[in-house]
């Protein structure tokens, strides 16, 4: 029997194989039924009797045997996604483990069959592939699910026109989560992924004073040779007097030759916000990240890229340009580790304002001799001589800085 462990996401679930040899003389001894065992602990501790022995059981039956233990003490509904995430993985690595993929089976115990009772009924109408899983709200569904069900869409029909791209709503006196899990492979195109938050505040309360908050959750498993482009847009408007809050997280791992383009946007509207990026390559992956911010008053933007460079001639190249009006403050944290022959470069171009603050943190860790990783930084305010010289065009001061931010900003 070989024993093997792999990690699933990022939240510390570990899926562990009991994988039982090809026996020639058996019959169909390549193509053997899965089961997936979820032991129970309440989601705060893993059951050990409920564990590798109900999987050892499994295997003496003829079984390949699984176990997951999935993360503790994590919001819903990470443990479910990860389940999804290792019923992906098995029929993905089928072959490997001499599995049949169309017989993959789940038993649990106490908190792990609760678990299989959500895998098994709240997936969509069809069974978990390996395309993708998309989470919206608190309910995650199959990409296999009709579309205007649940506003859900396969990677490959994502419309590309900012208009019609899928929207994830919060209301005043509101958190809500939106976890999106994709999986991309080559089909020789690009693909685009977009995603929209608008908060509505005014009219959900009587008071009008309620905060809203969204926590956006992307997760981005590109295979070899895959090409994609994700673009998001964070805009806040209403009346209400309540914060208006986002904290995206997008978690990207990237297999070889694979490339990433992340365009993202945030004008105006948005109170606080802190956005948290990582990022893993392999050799030769190339991940692009655009980041364009604009904050006024009293609002607090916060953005955290980190990046493993790990393989072989991979590269990455981050740029974040913002504006900060006001008693705004914008906090800029870029860290890149090249762990291999690689390149990297971060870049922040900010225009203060008023009397707007913004600071930029890099931190570059060059873990192999032939590691190329820079950082650039440019902070201050408008130029006179700009100001100047679009006044001079018939621009009033107000006019002429406007035509600057936006050129700035494009």
């Amino acid at each position: 029997m070989k024993i093997e462990r792999v990690n699933i996401g990022e939240n510390g679930a570990v899926l562990t194989a009991y994988i039982q040899k090809n026996a020639p003389e058996i019959k169909n001894a390549d193509r053997r039924a899965a089961v997936l065992v979820l032991p129970g602990g309440g989601y705060e501790f893993v059951s050990n009797p409920e564990n590798e022995p109900v999987a050892l059981e499994y295997s003496a039956k003829g079984f390949q045997a699984f176990t997951l233990e999935y993360s503790l003490n994590t919001p819903f509904p990470v443990p479910l996604i990860e389940a999804c995430m290792a019923v992906v993985y098995i029929r993905e690595n089928a072959p490997k483990y001499f599995v049949d993929p169309n017989h993959v089976c789940a038993v649990g115990f106490s908190a792990g069959g609760h678990l299989v009772g959500m895998l098994a009924t709240m997936t969509g109408d069809d069974a978990v592939t390996e395309e993708s899983i998309w989470v919206n709200g608190s309910l995650p569904v199959s990409v296999n699910m009709p579309a205007d069900k649940y506003n859900g869409y396969k990677l490959a029909d994502v419309p590309t026109d900012p208009e019609t791209l899928p929207t994830s709503y919060s209301s005043g006196g509101k958190s809500d989560n939106v976890i999106k899990v994709y999986y991309v492979k080559d089909d020789g195109q690009t693909k685009t992924v977009g995603y929209t938050v608008e908060y509505y505040k005014d009219g959900v309360h009587v008071d009008g004073e309620e905060d809203s908050q969204h926590n956006g959750i992307h997760r981005f498993f590109i295979s070899k040779n895959a090409r994609v482009r994700y673009e998001e847009k964070h805009v806040g408007i209403g009346e209400g007097t309540g914060q208006r809050i986002i904290n995206p997280q997008t978690y990207i791992e990237m297999a070889e030759d694979s490339y990433m383009e992340m365009d993202t946007v945030q004008i105006k509207g948005v109170d606080s916000t802190k956005r948290d990026t990582k990022a893993v390559l392999q050799s030769n992956a190339k991940l692009v990240i655009k980041e364009k911010i604009m904050t006024h008053g009293v609002q607090h933007a916060e953005t955290y890229f980190t990046v493993d460079l790990d393989g072989e001639d991979s590269s990455a190249d981050l740029v974040s340009r913002s504006v900060a009006r006001g008693e705004s403050h914008q906090y800029f944290r870029s860290i890149i580790n090249g762990n291999n022959r690689c390149a990297g470069h971060s870049e922040c171009d900010a225009i203060i304002m008023d009397h707007g603050t913004v600071s930029a943190v890099p931190e570059l860790t060059a873990n192999d001799i032939d590691a190329s990783l820079i950082h650039e930084a440019a902070i201050g305010k408008i130029a006179g001589e700009q100001l100047t010289k679009l006044m001079t065009l018939g621009l009033t001061s107000e006019e002429a800085e406007s035509k600057i931010v936006e050129g700035f900003l494009k």
